[in-house]
């Protein structure tokens, strides 16, 4: 019986965990290279993340969804999705993963050439 109960709580633990942290990414986020962008990071109903420029010195963004179907890998502790670039009128595969609770690392990848970025939490 202890063993069924130790293999349940751990098993719940574990399963909370990883919730817990492929949410950690929701929330508002600053982007300085996109126009100064503020984003709001959210969850959809298929359990991916978009985000969406809520803020920005160029009013013609805003309201574009920059980040597109973002899934959480939690082996790899990474989100792997797209990003569209408003300014080029460019869609790229991109990884984001967290370097702390207050800053996202964005790499997005065409061909053979990669492009970092970072976002601070607001």
């Amino acid at each position: 019986m202890k063993t069924v109960f130790i293999i349940i709580t751990s098993t719940l633990l574990s399963i909370y965990g990883q919730s817990q942290v492929a949410n950690d990414i929701i929330g508002t986020w600053f982007a300085e290279e996109l126009e100064e962008s503020t984003i709001k990071i959210y969850e959809n109903d298929n359990g991916e993340f978009y985000g969406k420029i809520i803020e920005s010195k160029d009013n013609e963004i805003v309201e574009v969804i920059v980040l597109r179907g973002f899934e959480f890998h939690a082996k790899k502790k990474i989100w792997e999705g797209e990003i569209y670039s408003p300014k080029r009128d460019m869609t790229i595969d991109a990884e984001i993963t967290m370097e702390s609770n207050s800053r996202l690392k964005l790499e997005g990848s065409v061909m053979f050439l990669t492009k970092t970025f970072y976002w601070d939490r607001v």
